[in-house]
């Protein structure tokens, strides 16, 4: 069986992509009136004078077409209710239609549609499986956009099966974002005060060097220097009259 429900799938998508039809469907606008139902939320309540809590979150899965609600309730700390449901529009029958499957192997099917006013939904229906609640009449009456209560009655099985829940919004919480900071001013700075100039010890007196300590020479005349003559050109100094007559014979 499982193996001709694939065929037939696939049989229908081939189907579609020849035609080049898309038919759309008009689940998402039909489920549009319960999206105030998306989120997450946390509900103290009594069942059959007991209490109990209950955490349940709710989304949209495949593209809009369904609500998918997944629940936790707890009585005296134990955790004894685990389920999910889906909920989308049946084109067939015109109208919205919940299924859930519990923890305890239990499925319910149920009818959702609006009470009095746009703010009371109902749902009826039964449940197959070990659950007590053979059939029963679900209320869910919405408070604000963060609050909504419910009510539910068993109509058959365990007739005295009646539970209260008042429910919250979580709210995510949100990190203030970090806008920019102010604006850093650069703020005139006061011009550093002038270092005074440390007063600097004499220096020690210099002995004088050696050459300093040789005896002042005594001032001569600034006047030129006569212009050496050229030795050859330079007169020979006057001889003797001997040295005329005879010349000077020089040592070899």
């Amino acid at each position: 069986m499982r193996n001709s429900l694939y065929l037939l799938v696939c049989m229908s998508a081939v189907l579609l992509a020849q035609s080049g039809e898309h038919p759309v469907s008009p689940s998402p606008a039909k489920l549009k009136p319960l999206h105030w139902m998306i989120g997450q939320w946390k509900g103290e309540g009594t069942c059959m004078g007991q209490p109990y809590k209950e955490e349940f979150t709710v989304g949209l899965v495949y593209e809009g077409h369904f609500l998918r609600a997944e629940s936790k309730t707890w009585m005296a700390g134990k955790l004894v209710w685990t389920g999910i449901g889906m909920t989308g529009y049946d084109l067939d029958k015109d109208q919205l239609t919940t299924f859930v499957f519990g923890m305890d192997g239990g499925i319910g099917r149920a009818t959702f549609k609006q009470g009095e006013n746009e703010n009371i939904w109902i749902l009826e229906g039964s449940t197959s499986g070990i659950s007590p609640f053979k059939k029963y009449v679900e209320t869910l009456t919405r408070k604000s956009d963060d609050e909504f209560s419910l009510s539910l009655r068993c109509t058959e099985g365990l007739t005295n099966a009646d539970m209260k829940c008042r429910f919250q919004r979580v709210k995510a919480e949100v990190s203030p974002a970090k806008g920019p900071g102010p604006a850093k001013t650069s703020l005139p700075q006061d011009p550093a005060p002038a270092k005074e100039a440390a007063p600097s010890a004499p220096a020690p007196a210099r002995e004088p060097a050696a050459q300093d300590k040789a005896p002042a020479k005594p001032l001569t005349s600034t006047a030129p220097s006569p212009a050496k003559t050229p030795a050859a050109l330079e007169p020979a100094a006057a001889a003797p009259l001997g040295d005329i007559i005879l010349p000077r014979v020089s040592a070899r």
